[in-house]
């Protein structure tokens, strides 16, 4: 699996053992499921999700050493701000602080911190929304750097 993929499973992962989100790379997801995540996407059900979108923030020249920005989209439950609140407190609780641990799958996770999120107003069902921002500092070897 390609690298980004790799640190997006693994990070799904991580989150989905914090037991508030479920993670299923290769099964879709059932209605008894707590709080899906996915990659980038968005679907219009259930009510309540996580999206994990990558961006590029950093990448140093000469040493593996990268800072990968991590955008988390927050969906709760209809007509309840609480919900997504409560949601954003779960993942700030198990993403934020986080240093010197290994993912999921194997790739290392230097640091962790959340540096912004908003609310995004609610959607066309009711549906509280958040979106906030977690720059992860990781070991990322390329060809040209070590």
């Amino acid at each position: 699996m390609p690298w980004t993929d790799d640190l997006l499973s693994g990070l799904a992962a991580y989150l989905a053992e914090g037991g508030f989100a479920t993670w299923r790379p290769a099964a879709p997801y059932i209605p008894a499921d707590i709080t899906p995540i996915f990659i980038t996407a968005v679907p219009a059900s259930p009510d309540r999700i996580i999206t994990l979108s990558p961006y590029q923030v950093g990448d140093d020249f000469s040493m593996a050493h990268d800072v990968q920005g991590v955008n988390v989209r927050l969906r709760g439950v209809r007509n309840d701000t609480r919900s997504v609140n409560d949601l954003s407190d779960s993942v700030f609780d198990r993403l934020h602080g986080a240093y010197g641990i290994t993912l999921p799958g194997g790739l290392r996770l230097s640091m962790c911190e959340r540096r912004s999120g908003t609310p995004l107003g609610v959607d066309g069902n009711g549906r509280h929304e958040r979106s906030e921002n977690y720059y992860l500092t990781v070991h990322r070897p390329s060809q040209h750097r070590t």
